[in-house]
């Protein structure tokens, strides 16, 4: 059984709307897409047999203090980059070397819902991989 949340469902929401921006400077035309996309998506996860879409009952302590220690562990510097990593235009990015705010949440509530593995196709998790406050659960990252 595969659980979705309503966070996985907004960050989602969030890359497409970043996406559909990138792609058009038509604002209407990019909340359109955007809507669009997002109700084609929703409606093929929906259909599939075999995932849940919960919201979690899980009290916050169990989540945002730990999510906080993630944060703070994985605090690191700058990563300068050369190319957008979203569009992969060449300009100068700057983005901070470290787990993100959401990413630590995902991470906690699904060890918090005894999740046995984490499966995600964003890359930060690989920083969390053998991360001891996550235990027993697994991450990979596809």
């Amino acid at each position: 059984m595969v659980v979705v949340t309503h966070h996985i469902l907004n960050e989602i929401l969030d890359f497409l709307k970043n996406e559909t921006v990138i792609k058009t400077d038509d604002e209407v035309r990019a909340e359109q897409l955007t809507r669009a996309i997002y109700n084609e998506f929703s409606q093929t996860l929906l259909s599939l047999p075999n995932v849940l879409i919960k919201n979690p009952n899980v009290p916050t302590h169990n989540v945002f203090r730990p999510s906080f220690s993630l944060l703070y562990r994985y605090l690191r510097g700058i990563s300068r980059l050369n190319n957008c990593p979203i569009c992969h235009t060449k300009f100068e990015y700057r983005a901070p070397d470290t787990i993100f705010r959401d990413d630590a949440l995902h991470a906690m509530l699904a060890w918090a819902l005894n999740c046995d593995v984490f499966i995600t196709f964003d890359k930060d998790f690989g920083k969390l991989l053998n991360e001891p406050l996550l235990q027993p659960m697994k991450i990979e990252v596809l």
